[in-house]
């Protein structure tokens, strides 16, 4: 039921029963009703009080949410500044990256100028050298001229007034031939000094080769009731063979002889009675020794972007980075038996790895020295090499690749077996630090099957020797 009916409903009881009632009369009703109004009454103070009391926790809430609203808008606003404060550091600093970044491809960009400029001097004096060389030449010539017409000029004065002026005039040609004569001298004694290097060089060489075939000539003389007696003449000393069986010089480091060897250096001779012979390093340690070391790299001190020729004939020192040469390479695979080959890697971080083939052969030049045979391959390299069987070699300046429209060797900055292009490449550029730089992928020395071509070896020894049946 609703209190305030409840109440109103006894108020009007309480009403008729006042218009009912005579003073002295009192109905129990009537009390009753009374009664509850007085109750009524008293919960209304109570509700009152709750009320005011409700009334001041609102106004404490209010001044609470007020003080709390003003603290989250000035914390709003403090984040916002910080934000804008980190905002604008931010793009100072990126302002200053920038500049140091521009300046520094200032300072690139100058360096490049500078290289330029450099080249230009460079190819400026190579221009003044041999021009100067031209107009010495010129100068020469002219004087040569001058002096004919000269000479001319006197011929003829002298065929047409032969008489008692005849003196006279020979005096004024003198006097016209004398600064002609002094150029002339010049020229001439500045060009006998050049050539008197050369003239000596020549002599000398005239020299040593007359002596030579004068020995030769004896011995022939001598030799027609004893055996052919041959002679060879090389860096170490003169030596003479009397039979087939008098083959001193080793062939190849297999034969080791201290008389033609000395540390891990020989000399050694493949063709017998050949009157070529070379020093070759020898490595007598690895999987037994008795190793020709014919490529090594060690440390970059050997360019070995070179032409046709250099690949060719061989080049650097055999105790440190060297190439035997094309021609060595198929005199020692295709004379003597079958070689084997080991290559030995070594990585930056000193991991060493090999591969090992056995069988290997050289074609000759005709042939473009190609693969010919790589036999069965073995080690823990990788069979990177064996995919070169059978390709031409191919230099910077003769491309003997199968790659339509491009040189590998240019491309890979190697000399090498290529095909289009390549597995290995251990005549490539030496990187330093073994990475190779963006861009120019496989141009290092590499090796397919250890570390790929994005890297370059530390060091590599490719080496052969005959191989025992």
């Amino acid at each position: 039921m609703n209190y305030y009916a409840y109440a109103l409903s006894l108020m009007l009881l309480w009403r008729d029963c006042s218009a009912l009632n005579s003073p002295d009369e009192e109905i129990p009703m009537c009390s009753y009703i009374l009664n509850q109004l007085e109750v009524i009454k008293a919960n209304n103070e109570v509700f009152k009080l709750r009320i005011e009391m409700l009334e001041h926790r609102l106004e404490k809430f209010q001044q609470l949410f007020e003080n709390n609203f003003h603290v989250v808008v000035d914390m709003n606003e403090n984040t916002h500044k910080l934000l804008q404060t980190q905002h604008i550091e931010a793009l100072l600093t990126i302002k200053s990256s920038n500049e140091i970044l521009l300046k520094q491809y200032e300072k690139v960009n100058d360096i490049e100028i500078s290289l330029q400029d450099l080249k230009d001097k460079v190819l400026k004096k190579d221009e003044i050298l041999s021009n100067r060389s031209t107009s010495e030449l010129s100068i020469l010539k002219s004087s040569s001229d001058e002096l004919k017409k000269t000479e001319d000029r006197i011929v003829h004065k002298v065929q047409s007034f032969f008489n008692g002026t005849q003196q006279a005039i020979l005096q004024d040609v003198a006097g016209q031939l004398k600064p002609l004569r002094n150029v002339t001298d010049v020229l001439i004694n500045r060009i006998d000094v050049e050539l008197k290097g050369e003239s000596h060089l020549l002599k000398a060489i005239q020299e040593n080769q007359g002596g030579i075939k004068d020995i030769n000539d004896r011995l022939q003389k001598k030799a027609t009731a004893s055996p052919t007696i041959y002679v060879r003449f090389d860096q170490q000393k003169l030596t003479c063979l009397t039979s087939s069986n008098d083959h001193v010089l080793p062939s190849n480091c297999a034969e080791y002889n201290t008389e033609y060897c000395w540390n891990s250096i020989c000399r050694i001779q493949p063709l017998k009675y050949d009157r070529e012979s070379f020093l070759v390093a020898c490595d007598d340690k690895t999987d037994g020794g008795g190793w020709t070391i014919i490529q090594r790299r060690i440390n970059g001190s050997v360019d070995f972007y070179r032409d046709w020729s250099e690949y060719k004939k061989g080049f650097g020192q055999v105790e440190g980075e060297h190439w035997i040469g094309l021609d060595r390479l198929h005199m020692l695979t295709s004379s003597q038996g079958p070689y084997e080959l080991q290559i030995v890697l070594q990585d930056f971080n000193n991991v060493t790895k090999y591969a090992k083939y056995d069988r290997f052969v050289v074609g000759n030049e005709t042939e473009k020295y190609s693969l010919k045979d790589v036999g069965v391959y073995s080690g823990n390299a990788g069979n990177s090499f064996g995919h070169h069987k059978s390709y031409p070699f191919s230099t910077k300046d003769q491309d003997n690749d199968n790659a339509e429209g491009y040189s590998c060797a240019q491309g890979k900055k190697g000399a090498w077996w290529y095909e289009s292009c390549q597995w290995s490449n251990l005549n490539g550029f030496y990187y330093p630090n073994g990475t190779v730089i963006n861009g120019r992928t496989g141009t290092g020395i590499n090796w397919g099957e250890f570390h790929g071509f994005n890297y370059s070896m530390k060091f590599v020894q490719m080496m052969i020797r005959p191989r025992i049946s």
